[in-house]
């Protein structure tokens, strides 16, 4: 222990003071409307030290036993997730209620939405208590309270509640959240109780996913180890959206495919072959095709790794075959343009493709240029109003991203087509998302001319090619950056996170 912090102690010191500086401002700018949380100051100071450098202290440990990288991560992810869903209330994620009511369908074994007759959408009967405990914009410092109220109630009485949104989602998007609430409910859990058990068994999903890719992955694990590590990565894949099975799925599918590009191996293994097929089916269904480019990586696999030239094209096929075939099982027949609703014209925007492109170029020079940064790295990892650390963790992710490229690069033969291909997967994912938005959530500007609805946390699937696109002839900067940086930085920016939504909701 004394040779690591010998070793970091500046880095250390560094964001302690960072973490608790923000800190005391948080308590200041809520001080100011004398809220009661004022006496609990001496509290909260010890538990953010707890919780910060306790991690530190195991991670220490658990570095000086050799244990694996993959291990390592394994244990801090659960830590710091678990964490995250203890403070975040149910609906603070973005569109959580919504992919909730799905999965609650699911978990009773309604795999096909189901259209409430009264109201013509798509709504699901959800137990009371869970409704009471919804997010609450105007009631930020109320959260816990409420959550509190109804954590062991269980009446018995129901509401109905839409979520059209989710109707087009195939029900395995939903597997790991719907086994937790099924299981809770045949240990006659109370409703919340089943709610946060659905969320801990993504958690687990997410973290055993990413062990596996963790331990595929040939080059550049620091890198896809630090995108795991992200706030905003932990707090999607501890809830109930889509995109919590679409992180580390992607993850798993990037790191199978590049194992079998990059690794020594001199033919495909069956069991390699078999976590490609079971990751890139659920990639490529889970958000309507968006994120099917990622397989364009399996062009790259050399062809003498498999038995036959045209093997690879054949597998292709067959995945992404499987994969339509499971998104269009359970989809409601139903399912049209006039269950959304939009402040534009629907029929024209779906029609017109002149439209389409006067919306995609607003939407581009239009945008307030930190957007989708902030909401991928952290700004909006909470619908309230965050004034620190949130804002500032946002630049400083990208700075350390930045020097963990510069300094970890890795030297290996990389052929022009293959640089090619790294590039365009995340411009056709971009691009291919906006139109899922354009013409299929109907997100439009009132005036028409820039389309919402497509955050920086959508980024997150396909963030680890990032150093296959920027991979140079050598090295810019000396010294390559330690994996002990990546998981202290993920630490303190964790930590940073979950007191501020304490803080927030508290």
């Amino acid at each position: 222990m004394k040779t690591f912090l010998k070793k970091y102690w500046k880095f250390i010191l560094a964001f302690t003071v960072l973490n608790f500086g923000f800190m005391a401002y948080e308590f200041i700018y809520y001080g100011i409307d004398k809220t009661p949380r004022m006496k609990y100051v001496a509290l909260i100071t010890f538990a953010h030290a707890i919780l910060e450098f306790g991690s530190i202290f195991l991670y220490a440990k658990m570095k000086a036993k050799n244990i694996k990288l993959e291990k390592i991560f394994a244990c801090l992810a659960l830590i710091l997730g678990i964490f995250q869903i203890a403070v975040t209330p149910f609906d603070a994620v973005s569109d959580e209620k919504v992919h909730f009511l799905r999965a609650f369908e699911v978990s009773q074994g309604h795999f096909t939405a189901t259209r409430e007759k009264k109201i013509s959408h798509y709504a699901s009967n959800v137990p009371i208590e869970i409704y009471n405990s919804e997010y609450q914009l105007q009631d930020d410092h109320k959260q816990y309270n409420r959550m509190f109220e109804n954590l062991f109630k269980n009446s018995g009485e129901t509401v109905s509640i839409p979520y059209d949104d989710a109707a087009s989602y195939s029900p395995f998007a939903y597997t790991p959240q719907a086994l937790g609430l099924a299981i809770g409910r045949f240990l006659n859990f109370s409703p919340m109780i089943c709610f946060y058990l659905g969320r801990l068994f993504m958690l687990f999903t997410f973290v055993l996913i990413c062990y596996f890719a963790l331990k595929l992955m040939p080059k550049y694990r620091e890198f896809m180890l630090f995108v795991m590590l992200l706030p905003m990565t932990l707090q999607q894949c501890m809830a109930y959206s889509v995109d919590a099975l679409l992180i580390c799925m992607s993850f798993l599918l990037i790191a199978s495919i590049m194992r079998a590009i990059y690794g020594e191996e001199k033919t495909i293994k069956k069991k390699l072959l078999f976590t490609i097929y079971f990751s890139g089916i659920f990639v490529v269904f889970l958000k309507h095709l968006a994120y099917a480019p990622i397989l364009l990586l399996f062009l790259l696999i050399p062809s003498q790794k498999f038995k036959h030239k045209f093997e690879k094209y054949i597998h292709l096929i067959v995945i992404v075959g499987i994969a339509y075939f499971i998104n269009g099982l359970f989809l409601p027949v139903t399912l049209t343009k006039d269950t959304f609703v939009s402040t534009y014209e629907t029929t024209k925007a779906e029609t017109d493709y002149y439209d389409l492109t006067i919306m995609s170029a607003g939407t581009f020079f239009g945008y307030h240029p930190t957007f989708l940064v902030n909401s991928m790295f952290g700004i909006v990892l909470d619908y309230g109003f965050h004034d620190a650390p949130v804002l500032i963790y946002n630049y400083i992710v990208i700075i350390f991203a930045i020097v963990l490229i510069m300094k970890n690069v890795e030297k290996f033969q990389q052929k022009k087509f293959e640089k090619l291909v790294a590039w365009a997967i995340p411009i056709i994912i971009v691009a291919m998302l906006y139109y899922v938005a354009y013409a299929m959530w109907h997100m439009f500007s009132e005036d028409g001319l820039t389309i919402r609805g497509v955050h920086g946390r959508y980024f997150l699937p396909f963030l680890p090619i990032i150093p296959f696109m920027l991979h140079p002839k050598k090295p810019y900067l000396k010294d390559k950056m330690d994996v002990d940086y990546v998981f202290l930085f993920g630490i303190f920016a964790n930590v940073a996170i979950i007191i501020t939504k304490f803080l927030l909701h508290f």
